[in-house]
């Protein structure tokens, strides 16, 4: 999972929100946070504006391979 989609999930909130507030569509949001395309330069500048530098950077955003949740691992005792 990208660093954005588990910012925005955790924030509950809607891919129409996030993208009537960084002036872009829920489609175009969707799809970068599953790396089906990658975000230009200046929707990533404003998804960070949006959410806080504390919580996203444009690495993240630009390059999300880089930062995917690795799966979770569960020992079995």
């Amino acid at each position: 999972m990208t660093p954005l989609r588990r910012l925005r999930e955790a924030r509950k909130l809607t891919l129409h929100a996030v993208a009537q507030a960084v002036e872009s569509d829920a489609t175009n949001i969707s799809r970068v946070e599953r790396s089906l395309q990658k975000a230009s330069p200046e929707l990533a500048e404003k998804l960070v504006s949006y959410f806080g530098r504390e919580a996203i950077d444009e690495l993240q955003i630009l390059y999300p391979e880089r930062y995917a949740a690795e799966p979770e691992v569960h020992a079995h005792d």
